[in-house]
């Protein structure tokens, strides 16, 4: 009887825990950043810690809110129109710095140093049709396929398990959605957010 139980608890905590998690995510997927809903194509990268965001023109800077100073980083995100591929423009963003990380390079980066520092912010984006606050930390990743990398703490908030052999396995639309109804998560944190036309890179 004693044994029973236990496999019937056992079962239903199983279950319990794996109740919010959706396997079956691709290795890349669209996500919105918030609160402009600007379309990017992401890598899901479970060998990466944290988010990474290609931005160009960092800068940290003093401000000071509330009678306080406190550090933001002002930075440029580009990406290309979801409708016109040739038509790239830049969101401005102006946020509170969250800490300053140390990455190692990887091998053919940088070899002048073996770490680069990163600012890291708090950036709201749209995942499968709900909205997280993530932490992203700031680099340029022009280089790059993929402008975003999503690590494992994203992940991890996602409730995502990756399956390598699918791609774009959900409809970014439903994030359109999500902002409409005003569906959000620490949408506060941006400030300042300008959409900037500009020319290609």
């Amino acid at each position: 009887m004693k044994k029973s139980l236990i496999a019937i608890l056992t079962f239903i905590l199983a279950n319990m825990a794996s109740a919010n998690i959706k396997a079956g995510y691709g290795y890349a997927e669209k996500v919105y950043l918030m609160p402009s809903g600007t379309l990017l194509e992401a890598k899901l990268d479970t060998g990466a810690g944290v988010s990474s965001l290609s931005a160009v023109n960092i800068k940290i800077y003093d401000k000071t809110v509330d009678n306080k100073d406190k550090k933001y980083v002002s930075f440029d995100v580009s990406y290309e129109n979801e409708h016109k591929k040739d038509d790239v423009k830049k969101l401005h963003y102006d946020l509170p710095l969250k800490r300053v990380m140390k990455i190692k390079n990887r091998a053919g980066e940088a070899q002048d140093k073996k770490y680069d520092q990163r600012p890291a912010v708090m950036m709201p984006v749209c995942f499968d049709g709900k909205v997280y606050d993530i932490e992203v930390n700031l680099t340029d990743r022009t280089h790059f396929y993929y402008p975003l990398l999503l690590g494992r703490k994203a992940l991890i908030q996602f409730g995502a398990v990756i399956d390598s052999g699918q791609k774009m396995t959900f409809k970014p639309s439903l994030c359109k959605l999500a902002k409409e109804s005003g569906e959000k998560n620490e949408t506060d944190s941006i400030s300042n957010v300008k959409d900037e036309s500009s020319d290609h890179e």
